[in-house]
């Protein structure tokens, strides 16, 4: 089957149960040098998007390509990539955009460029935070009577200069149940595949490396019996 691609237009499928990696939508946009919406916030439920491919199709401009969570209208995980000309980057990471949640991309220079985004209606959710310095910040408190699985997360740089981010899970009575910790460049973003179970009153937190410097950070999660 051929399917007609156009720029800036979404195309979707019928919903095939039982193949859970499926994605049954896709967004397309051709991206300028302001930001635009990728993938729309749903009207209701949650959308989980899978894969972005952000190509480079210009002959001769190498920039940078610009991808961003927006919620509530508020920036988090700004995601930066220079691209020479030809060169892709595809990005598997589950992206849960509730109804007050869109991923916009832009470039940093005009050129011919190329995103698509894959997506399915999904359960779950997706929290996030902006945070400071090197006290410890919760990201996700998974509520009473609960039990999570962490299907991603991601934390980013958002500070001037290369320092190291540090996340942690600690259960119900504080105690430190995992971490892990990178060093990050400027405006660099750490994707991790964690796969965690997690019961109630368990945290995600969240630090930077120095005092004042400053990060972005995101999970996304679903509930299991």
């Amino acid at each position: 089957m051929t399917i007609p691609i156009s720029p800036n237009v979404e195309i979707k499928s019928s919903e095939v149960k039982g193949l859970v990696g499926l994605s049954n939508s896709s967004a397309y946009l051709t991206p300028t040098t302001s930001y635009q919406e990728l993938v729309a916030a749903p009207a209701s439920g949650v959308r989980r998007v899978s894969q972005i491919v952000l190509k480079n199709v210009d002959e001769s401009v190498a920039t940078v390509f610009y991808l961003k969570l927006v919620k509530s209208g508020t920036d988090y995980i700004v995601v930066q990539i220079e691209l020479a000309p030809y060169e892709k980057l595809v990005l598997d990471f589950p992206w849960i955009l509730d109804t007050n949640s869109s991923l916009q991309a832009k470039v940093a220079a005009t050129c011919s460029g190329l995103i698509v985004a894959s997506f399915v209606t999904w359960l779950g959710g997706q929290e996030v935070a902006n945070f400071t310095g090197t006290s410890w910040a919760d990201l996700l408190t998974v509520p009473g009577g609960s039990t999570y699985a962490t299907l991603g997360l991601a934390v980013a740089n958002t500070y001037t200069v290369t320092e190291t981010v540090s996340i942690q899970v600690i259960n119900d009575s504080s105690t430190q149940m995992f971490r892990d910790s990178k060093t990050l460049g400027p405006g660099t973003v750490w994707f991790l595949e964690l796969n965690l179970l997690m019961g109630a009153g368990w945290k995600i937190q969240v630090k930077h490396g120095a005092s004042s410097y400053t990060g972005s950070a995101l999970v996304s999660w679903m509930e299991v019996p």
